[in-house]
């Protein structure tokens, strides 16, 4: 089972959907995240950022940023804000404040 499916079965109706949302996301990014980090940091300090600013600033390939933005906004952690730009969500804040505070 993927992230993006597994997200796509908590019921947001539940108390606790949030909170389940956040420790898969906080797994992945644990686990798996190779860039994940720095692109959400990158984020938070431009505001909104999409995958050719991405790119340009961490020095990665153009398809790489735009999968990094796919897999964050699939985790509910980047939202989309329009021309191809993301934006951090609760979720992404809550993550980035986790990290810091380890």
């Amino acid at each position: 089972m993927t992230t993006e499916e597994a997200l796509e079965k908590i019921d947001a109706r539940g108390g606790t959907a949030f909170y389940d949302a956040l420790d898969l996301a906080l797994k992945h990014l644990t686990e798996k995240a190779t860039w994940d980090k720095k692109v959400l940091l990158l984020i938070a300090e431009l505001g909104a950022a999409g995958p050719t600013t991405i790119a340009k600033e961490l020095d990665i390939s153009h398809s790489t940023a735009y999968r990094e933005l796919q897999a964050l906004q699939a985790l509910t952690l980047a939202s989309g804000k329009g021309q191809g730009k993301r934006t951090l969500t609760e979720e992404g804040i809550a993550y980035l404040d986790e990290v810091f505070k380890s």
